[in-house]
């Protein structure tokens, strides 16, 4: 459903309207919500609230592409940041939260998109009126075609930045099973975010897999471990297989 919502899991099993704490749903909160797909991110605030961090999902009334973050103990929001307002058949998929500094606090987030865009919320700021987004990269495979983001990314700090690693691909809807569907090329991506957008797959460097080989009862790939020079370059892409891997 077009919906997230909360309970309290430390109430009494036979008090279960105790154990509900509040719903955030489409018909009463906010239209842009879609179908939640997006998993919520418990997280801790630089404002000192806890939240529950979580992307529009899909087939929301406008197609637009936002994150949620929203009160932990009531339910109220607190931000809906927007990285597009309306787009067609779009939405925000379940964010990675990071804390830069390590002091347990939330900094940044990261999710994707349908259109296969990468976006970088800014959480920093102890005041929700300067959390911001940006556009860090989008997937686009050798041919144009951008490829959708329907994961969680992952994210670790390195390098004087920090490393984001997703993969693309969709399989959601009917269309995903079809001829055409098989045959987009889909990829895994190491990105380097150094606060600068990355403008496409120039600036990484190509990885690939080399053969599979069969150890011990396991299938096993083989990759290429191609030098990554951040001075020119800003991370690595590898393309999947033919055969519809996603």
């Amino acid at each position: 459903g077009k919906s997230v919502f909360a309970v309290d899991a430390t109430k009494p099993a036979d008090d279960l309207p105790a154990r509900f704490m509040w719903e955030f749903n489409a018909d009463e909160s906010d239209n842009d919500m879609g179908y939640s797909y997006s998993q919520p991110q418990v997280v801790r605030l630089n404002d000192g609230n806890w939240a529950a961090v979580f992307g529009n999902g899909y087939n929301s009334s406008k197609g637009g592409v936002h994150l949620y973050v929203v009160r932990l103990s009531d339910g109220v929001l607190l931000k809906k940041i927007t990285a597009l307002a309306t787009d067609s058949d779009n939405g925000l998929s379940t964010p990675t939260l990071v804390d830069s500094d390590g002091d347990r606090i939330v900094d940044m987030a990261y999710a994707g998109d349908l259109k296969g865009n990468l976006w970088k919320f800014d959480l920093k700021s102890g005041s929700s009126s300067n959390w911001s987004v940006s556009k860090l990269f989008t997937a686009v495979d050798s041919s144009g075609n951008t490829q959708p983001i329907t994961v969680q990314p992952t994210a670790l700090k390195g390098d004087g930045g920090i490393w984001v690693f997703v993969g693309t691909g969709r399989l959601l809807a009917k269309e995903d099973i079809g001829a055409s569907a098989m045959s987009a090329k889909q990829s895994f991506y190491g990105l380097w975010d150094n606060n600068q957008p990355i403008a496409d797959r120039g600036v990484l460097v190509s990885q690939t897999i080399t053969n599979t080989t069969s150890k011990n009862g396991m299938s096993l790939r083989v990759t290429s471990d191609n030098e990554v020079n951040l001075t020119s370059k800003r991370g690595w892409y590898m393309d999947l297989s033919d055969s519809g891997e996603r």
